[in-house]
């Protein structure tokens, strides 16, 4: 998955929290979510330095 559709679905997830009923609780979940978990941009970077040093 790329990591601009990582993002997306992350989002999508976290609109549909039933229990999220304003936009400060909804910026709250997606931050934690952020903190805790890599980012899916940090993940696509971390894959791609993988993917170059194995070239040398």
């Amino acid at each position: 998955m790329t990591a601009k559709n990582a993002t997306i679905q992350m989002l999508l997830v976290a609109a549909q929290n039933e229990k999220i009923s304003d936009a400060n609780q909804l910026r709250e979940l997606i931050l934690k979510d952020l903190f805790d978990k890599p980012s899916p941009s940090s993940a696509a970077v971390a894959f791609i330095k993988n993917e170059v040093m194995q070239l040398w």
